[in-house]
């Protein structure tokens, strides 16, 4: 069975984002993990809703857009090294070296 008839049936069921590969990009990118996969409120500390991640390149850099499922706001990085690729993105979002802008619409 192919990997995106695979995904289809998890994601019909209500299953996507509960297998291993998520425990593997928690390991390996926490904070990235953190930003994709978001987080629910726990009492009073605050959470924050997923994100979508756009990487592209511009005048040979490599950046990034991250996109919040909701709300107006998209954050934008870009990695000092573009070979480090995810390790780039996690140091950057774990440095702070983003910036928030309202998003056009």
């Amino acid at each position: 069975m192919s990997v995106f008839k695979n995904r289809w049936q998890e994601a019909q069921l209500g299953k996507r984002g509960q297998g291993e590969d998520w425990d593997h990009l928690r390991q390996a990118w926490p904070t990235l993990a953190d930003a994709l996969l978001g987080k629910p409120s726990q009492g009073e500390e605050p959470g924050w809703p997923p994100c979508k991640i756009l990487i592209f390149t511009e005048a040979d850099k490599l950046k990034f857009m991250l996109s919040p499922l909701v709300g107006d706001l998209v954050a934008f990085g870009t990695v000092s090294d573009p070979l480090q690729g995810f390790d780039g993105i996690e140091a950057e979002l774990a440095g702070g070296r983003f910036e928030w802008k309202k998003r056009r619409r």
